[in-house]
């Protein structure tokens, strides 16, 4: 979605024909409530990092745009700085009032030891050449310059006065020095320019010098020091010259006298000096500072700091202007293009849009109430009130010429060329009838209106009033291209064509519950509703119906203005305009200058947004508006491991117990302030972009598990531009010990040898148990062939004894064949 940013873009040919500076462009106010140390706020710096410094009554501080850190170093003594810059190494550099000269350096304040053994009296003043070299001057004392890389402190011989104010040095190196006398310095030596004491002031942005005289006359410079020509003088600041506090130059067309009584912007070409706005008024400006995204920084002695985020956004209230109140209730233009400002106290404020002033007050009504109700008559110059009563004032003769009694608390008026009006009020809707000449009305003759229900006398003229629906009405709308009336009741929108009734509903049948209308050029109907968006009707039908899904900030809508080719919405989140033909959106909110997002009513005058709020009357150049082109800066500041801060590196080795990591950040972006948006991913944990508001500063991933991991961090502008690096920190969280290569091959060996070892015990077992039972079966034989061998021993003689007995036996009995056979 498209979205339009408000800018500093110079203005001064808007303003400078203003012969009364009666409104201020839109600020913000920073004070001691949002963490300013002090509402004495002597200087600011906003250095390349895009940190805003400021120098105020009760120390130094740094600012983000969402927190302010301040310093302090022991050895001060004296809480109140000022004077800032930026030396090539980074650092800033400041001065307190006790004369102590101290820089920032790796976030904290140190003290410049070497200026603090010579320093006398005074207030010193410092500024690095294109060397990097540090030159101080100080008030009896002599030009001290320190060499950082000899880190040696030396003086220009003769270079001591009573009344040294200032020493400057431009791009080149030149170096311009103010005392009692004007010099320059050439080398280790100062050449007198001047027998006049001037104070002399240098622009970065230009590469200029310029000098003021006593008198306040401010001229211009070239190197070497020729006196080019006054750019302003007192005639020119008229009275502002006696409180003359500072002069600042950012371009021919952007320069500011600071004084007690606000700050006044001035051009000066070859023919005159040109004074354009006189702003913050009662303020004492210490000083004036132009952002990198063109916001303008004011510091104020007494009343913290303003910051201007564009001068094409004006505001006007009861503080600024004539206005009564600053609740501007209704608004409405009559046939001139004055604007009638309807305020809570029965006032109208008119207001001339060429000179952006309050020309005249009507005193209406003595009741303080606001106005419900403003619609005026251009052709016949009236004006349609309703407040604590209802009626009809003439912008010729200055008076009421009529008021209402028979309508109760009227909400909306609607007018057609001949004066006839329709009404929505608390009790019904009706259509007035004004005069005899009305009645030549095609809404007279298309409604054939016959049924009188009242008849009141105005003036000397006889009007008819026609009660179209007896239910509460909100609002009116005579379409003067079809001739239909469109009322919108508390219980759906209606409307009125040849005499009868219709109800519309949306696509879903759905009533629609209508809080205003507008005619476009497309010469569709806008009409703006209770959380359904807005709808574009043409011919009694929707032709679009815009909602969130479609861009809209809000289904909630207000009020609704329609120009050439945008319609302009209020929202409860803002004001909106959408591009009819190439369907894109354009949005101005509270960061975008708009003071509050209780916008009561537009209304749209060429190129101009006009906006009736409840805390002022406010508008803008919508062609002025451009795009905010400028990238955020983004910062990680500190890394969390288990809740505790670690020093700051672009890689890290955590252990598996340091799982718990947390990254602190900060984003600048002062024009976008709460609509900046952090983009933030963890590669390693997911790949998708998450967004978080500008007010949560730190994210968390808590119990990671091991891994490679790369944070990475962007920011978004209100406009949707990004941050022109990604910040990013990889790390490792290690896996735990049981986890690690070594110890899962230890185990896997472990295991192996025990499975092994195993394996060998069982095979071993076997092979045990097989030679026992091998051994035990041997046993076994040999216990048999030891058995048999020891029978065999005993048998033997024994057997061999019988048997020779026998045989001797058969012999001696003569048995002869028995004994052979016996024997063999």
């Amino acid at each position: 979605m498209f979205r339009i940013k408000v800018i500093s873009i110079i203005f001064f040919a808007f303003i400078a024909n203003y012969s009364s500076y009666g409104q201020n462009p839109y600020m913000w106010h920073i004070t001691d409530d949002d963490g300013l140390p002090s509402m004495e706020v002597y200087n600011m710096l906003q250095d390349k990092k895009g940190f805003i410094w400021f120098g105020t009554d009760n120390g130094v501080c740094k600012y983000d745009g969402h927190q302010f850190t301040n310093y302090y170093n022991a050895k001060q003594r004296g809480k109140s700085f000022s004077y800032f810059d930026e030396d090539n190494n980074g650092r800033i550099w400041c001065i307190n009032f006790a004369g102590q000269i101290f820089y920032i350096e790796n976030d904290s304040l140190k003290l410049f030891e070497p200026f603090e053994k010579v320093y006398k009296t005074g207030f010193p003043r410092f500024c690095f050449d294109n060397k990097n070299q540090l030159w101080i001057v100080s008030n009896n004392n002599p030009v001290y310059y320190y060499n950082f890389q000899k880190q040696k402190l030396s003086y220009i011989k003769g270079s001591k006065s009573i009344l040294n104010q200032n020493i400057i040095s431009d791009k080149k190196g030149n170096l311009l020095f103010s005392a009692d006398y004007l010099g320059m310095i050439i080398g280790d030596s100062i050449v007198k320019i001047s027998d006049t004491s001037y104070n002399s002031k240098y622009s970065k942005q230009e590469d200029k010098f310029y000098l003021l005289d006593k008198k306040l006359n401010i001229g211009e410079i070239e190197w070497p020091i020729k006196y080019n020509r006054k750019l302003l003088n007192k005639d020119a600041l008229k009275n502002a010259n006696e409180k003359f506090i500072d002069f600042i130059s950012f371009n021919q067309n952007d320069r500011w006298c600071l004084t007690y009584d606000g700050v006044y912007s001035f051009t000066a070409n070859k023919q005159a000096s040109c004074l354009n706005a006189h702003i913050l008024k009662g303020n004492a400006v210490s000083g004036v500072m132009k952002d990198r995204e063109g916001n303008y920084w004011f510091s104020t002695l007494k009343n913290g700091v303003f910051v201007m985020p564009s001068r094409h956004v004006w505001v006007m209230n009861k503080e600024n202007s004539s206005l009564i109140t600053s609740r501007i209730s209704k608004m409405a233009e009559d046939k001139n293009g004055q604007i009638y400002l309807g305020t809570g106290f029965g006032n109208i404020a008119v207001f001339n849009p060429e000179s952006k002033k309050i020309i005249e007050t009507i005193h209406i009504e003595k009741e303080e109430k606001d106005f419900d109700a403003i619609n005026i008559d251009k052709t016949n110059n009236k004006i349609y009130l309703q407040s604590s009563s209802s009626l009809i004032y003439d912008l010729i003769k200055k008076k009421s010429i009529y008021r209402f009694y028979n309508f109760s608390s009227i909400k909306n008026f609607s007018v057609d060329p001949f004066g006839n009006f329709l009404i929505a009020a608390s009790g019904s809707a009706s259509f007035v009838i004004l005069n005899e000449k009305g009645k030549q009305s095609p809404f007279y003759k298309q409604y054939l209106f016959t049924k009188n229900k009242d008849a009141n006398k105005l003036s000397n003229t006889t009007f008819l009033s026609y009660v179209l629906r007896n239910q509460r009405s909100v609002s009116s709308f005579i379409n003067n291209q079809d001739t239909t009336l469109w009322v919108a009741y508390i219980d759906g929108l209606y409307y009125y064509k040849n005499g009868k009734e219709y109800v519309l509903k949306d696509k879903n049948n759905h009533n629609i519950f209508a809080t205003a209308f507008s005619l476009g050029n497309d010469k569709n109907i806008w009409v703006t509703t209770v959380q359904q968006g807005v709808l574009a009707i043409k011919d009694q039908k929707i032709v679009e119906h815009l909602t969130t899904k479609d861009g809209l900030k809000s289904d909630f809508t207000r009020c609704i203005a329609a120009n050439s080719n945008t319609v302009w919405i209020g929202t409860e989140k803002g004001v909106q305009g959408y591009n009819v033909s190439s369907k894109k959106w354009q949005s101005f909110t509270k960061e975008d200058g708009l003071i509050t997002n209780d916008v009561l009513g537009i209304l749209v005058k060429n190129d101009y947004i006009y906006l009736a709020t409840s805390k002022g009357f406010q508008w803008f150049n919508e062609k002025k508006l451009i795009k905010n082109e400028v990238p955020p800066k983004i910062y990680i500041q500190n890394v969390l491991v288990n809740e505790k801060p670690t020093e700051l590196e672009k890689n890290y080795q955590f252990n598996y117990t340091q799982n718990n990591i947390g990254f602190q950040f900060t984003g600048i972006a002062f024009t976008s302030r709460k609509s900046m948006q952090f983009a933030y991913r963890l590669i390693g944990l997911d790949t998708t972009w998450k967004f978080i508001s500008s007010q949560e500063r730190m994210v968390r991933f808590n119990t990671l598990s091991s891994g490679n991991y790369l944070f990475q961090l962007k920011a978004l502008n209100e406009d949707g531009i990004e941050s022109d690096t990604v910040e990013q920190i990889s790390f490792v969280v290690a896996p735990p010990y049981w986890q690690k290569w070594w110890f899962v091959t230890l185990l896997v060996l472990l295991f192996t040898l025990l499975i092994s070892a195993g394996f060998f015990i069982r095979i071993n077992s076997l092979n045990r148990q097989n030679k026992l039972k091998q051994e035990k079966s041997q046993l076994e034989i040999d216990l048999r062939s030891s058995q048999l061998s020891a029978l065999k021993m005993q048998m033997n003689p024994h057997f061999i004894f019988n048997a020779l007995n026998s045989i001797q036996e058969y012999i001696l009995t003569n048995e002869k064949k028995l004994a052979n056979t016996y024997l063999g």
